[in-house]
């Protein structure tokens, strides 16, 4: 026997030269004495599934590409082991070196005492009511004991069952624009 999966094969269609995905299964069929007298040729077209997977990673691709040109960090939270998977511009947000593993309770730990109630319970939410999570708070990094404002922003999403399986969320480093935020405040307080 013989299998392939995801054959590309150009046939025309409708007048039309067209592109088609297959998985193939050549089978030998033996005669009465045993020998192969004939072979079973099975193909699907799996083309609505090549191509829709492509279109996926196409997105997943332009998407990587975007969070990179921007700037921001990513992380997500398994909603039942509350594991935390960071990427290397979350880490650095939060004063972490790139191959640092950052544990949540560590990362919430940066965060200035002033937000800890308001971020930890707007993360509680998103995770067990879901919907989306909008949050600007400041941060100590833990190497580089820098400052740091964030905004973060993020959804819960559900598993097939409905239960909410992992909490998604961008973070981007707003410190500039809440420097001149309390520039413009402590002018507008001196005049």
């Amino acid at each position: 026997p013989f299998y392939a999966n995801e054959i590309r094969a150009m046939l025309e269609h409708k007048g039309l030269l067209r592109e088609f995905f297959f998985n193939v299964v050549y089978q030998p069929v033996a005669d009465a004495s045993g020998l192969t007298a004939d072979i079973l040729v099975v193909a699907v077209d799996v083309s609505e599934q090549v191509n829709s997977r492509k279109k996926v990673e196409q997105a997943e691709t332009t998407l990587r590409h975007a969070i990179e040109a921007a700037n921001v960090g990513t992380w997500q939270i398994q909603s039942d082991t509350r594991e935390l998977i960071s990427s290397t511009r979350l880490n650095a947000l939060f004063g972490y070196y790139p191959d640092d593993h950052m544990e949540l309770a560590h990362a919430i730990e940066q965060i200035h005492e002033e937000f800890h109630e308001e971020v930890t319970t707007a993360i509680e939410n998103a995770i067990t009511k879901g919907g989306k999570y909008d949050v600007s708070y400041k941060v100590i990094g833990y190497r580089d004991k820098k400052v740091r404002w964030l905004r973060a922003l993020g959804n819960s999403t559900a598993d097939l069952s409905g239960k909410f399986s992992t909490f998604t969320r961008v973070v981007m480093d707003i410190t500039d624009i809440k420097q001149d935020e309390l520039r413009k405040n402590d002018f507008i307080g001196m005049v």
